[in-house]
């Protein structure tokens, strides 16, 4: 079974797929909405490159695991998303708590040198620590 991770932002939309097996994520690509006005297409055109079984959707919760306003949007893009994709997809919501931190923690391991670039990189990697957060989840559930 083989999912498609997208990491929703205002500004940056973070995407990475896992392999057909479900036990690894890698990062698949960063959308900066600023000069891709229709990210749909982006994200439209790689899901359909990935040709994946699911979607999984990073969701952030409050501190209480409530659910805050970008939840609700987020929520809105999944909804959208599926209407415009050819096929439609089972949609997971995986808790993105702390992602970005964690993904600028492992930047910061890779020594990145320019700031912009590293901004810019912590979409995508926050995408694929979502989408490993969740792959994990579910391979420990069978045991």
């Amino acid at each position: 079974m083989k999912f498609f991770c997208i990491d929703y932002g205002r500004r940056r939309v973070g995407c990475a797929v896992s392999d057909p097996n479900a036990v690894l994520a890698r990062s698949k690509k960063m959308i900066d909405r600023k000069f891709a006005p229709d990210y749909f297409s982006e994200i439209i055109s790689a899901i359909n490159e990935e040709n994946p079984d699911e979607l999984v959707i990073g969701l952030p919760l409050d501190i209480d695991d409530n659910e805050t306003q970008m939840s609700r949007e987020i929520r809105r893009f999944a909804e959208e998303l599926n209407c415009k994709l050819n096929k439609k997809f089972p949609i997971n919501f995986q808790d993105e708590s702390f992602s970005s931190i964690k993904a600028g923690s492992i930047l910061i391991k890779t020594k990145s040198k320019k700031k912009r670039a590293k901004k810019e990189c912590v979409d995508n990697v926050a995408a694929c620590v979502i989408l490993q957060e969740f792959l994990d989840a579910r391979s420990n559930s069978y045991y």
